[in-house]
């Protein structure tokens, strides 16, 4: 995958998860976290970035263990960021309310797919 079709498609997604979470947090309790949805917005942007920027390299690493490495070091980087994220905001504002997490999941399990995708079309790529 080129760089310029990784960056169009990671600006679309993100433009659409921000549309979407804008409109979501429009309606009832929902509406108090949007703060929280454009930080994980923020931060899985900035990874799904440098994930491309490492797995780019990986693919084309003599090392054949390097891209898998890649893998492994992003599953772990984003289990901890996420529980992180999670966890200073709710103790930073104090929050009681389980409202926040199920737009966080919609914007994790799209990030996600989306390093799917494109891991996967650069590993064909090798």
């Amino acid at each position: 995958m080129s760089k310029s079709n990784f960056l169009k498609y990671l600006f679309g997604l993100t433009i659409a998860l921000l549309a979407i979470v804008l409109l979501i947090h429009g309606h009832g309790e929902i509406g108090k976290f949007t703060d929280f949805s454009i930080y994980a917005i923020i931060a899985f942007f900035g990874l799904s970035y440098l994930m491309y920027t490492l797995g780019t390299s990986a693919a084309s690493s003599s090392n054949k263990y390097s891209f898998n490495n890649i893998i492994v070091g992003n599953m772990i980087i984003k289990m901890f960021m996420c529980v992180a994220i999670v966890f200073i905001y709710k103790k930073a504002y104090q929050i009681e309310s389980r409202a926040f997490l199920l737009p966080f999941l919609v914007i994790y399990l799209s990030y996600t797919i989306f390093e799917t995708y494109f891991l996967t079309k650069l590993a064909k790529g090798k």
